[in-house]
């Protein structure tokens, strides 16, 4: 895109953890910057490329939130992680609804305003200003872990490669909660920061996107999306934390 905002490499890219009242601190979090992108695909009906603007800075999880950082805050192994294998795996067996229980702790001991991407932070942060199929490349082995090279497990996370913004696991490994609401057509449903935070008229569905160890590697893309009720509990569905800055 001619007109296309010039993205900062990875190495350029600001991290940060906030420190917490019990001691502790936050996941990793990148700064990711202002920009905008081609939103969608042309391989996808409702998925067609448009322009989308992200007009404000935030940040981003550098890897899906783990097994132990769910632990660190809920006190306890709640819901049963039954893909349980080791304490840097995602978190996996949490509903969206469980999910805002665990960021409502958080901002409690960070005093900051954590909470769910939005589906265009999501998409405009696993593409970092490429053109790839995947998050970080057109070679599925090299960043994502899929049902062809991950004995179907969930594995540990920052295994694979990054993407250009030094995100981890944005393709494949688990499936990532959204703040959106499911729309169909996400062109007509325009799920930009300000309406998903806002949250319309709730059907009860939620987004989710990024692929995941169980599925195929045609599920991992950019700009693949699916959807899950709120209070779903799947072993192969996780999240990653973004932040207000």
């Amino acid at each position: 895109m001619s007109n296309q905002i010039r993205q900062p490499s990875y190495q350029s890219l600001a991290t940060f953890r906030d420190p917490l009242a019990d001691g502790t601190y936050s996941p990793e979090m990148v700064v990711i910057p202002i920009g905008e992108f081609m939103m969608g695909t042309h391989e996808l009906i409702d998925t067609q490329p448009h322009k989308v603007m992200i007009r404000k800075s935030f940040a981003l999880g550098k890897t899906p939130v783990t097994q132990l950082e769910w632990q660190r805050i809920m006190g306890r192994d709640f819901p049963e992680l039954v893909m349980k294998s080791n304490d840097d795996c995602p978190v996996t067996n949490v509903s969206w609804d469980d999910v805002q229980e665990y960021i409502d702790r958080l901002n409690g001991l960070a005093g900051a305003s954590f909470r769910l991407p939005t589906e265009s932070e999501w998409e405009y942060a696993a593409k970092a200003g490429e053109n790839h199929r995947y998050s970080g490349s057109n070679d599925i082995d090299a960043v994502a872990w899929v049902n062809k090279n991950s004995d179907r497990r969930v594995q540990p996370v920052a295994r694979k490669q990054a993407n250009a913004w030094g995100l981890y696991d944005m393709s494949g490994n688990v499936y990532e909660w959204v703040q959106d609401i499911w729309c169909s057509d996400y062109i007509s449903g325009k799920p930009d920061t300000e309406e998903a935070l806002q949250m319309r008229v709730d059907s009860g569905k939620r987004t989710k996107r990024g692929g995941s160890a169980l599925g195929a590697a045609g599920l991992a893309g950019c700009a693949e999306r699916i959807w899950s009720p709120r209070n779903a509990r799947e072993d192969f569905t996780g999240f990653r934390l973004a932040r207000t800055l």
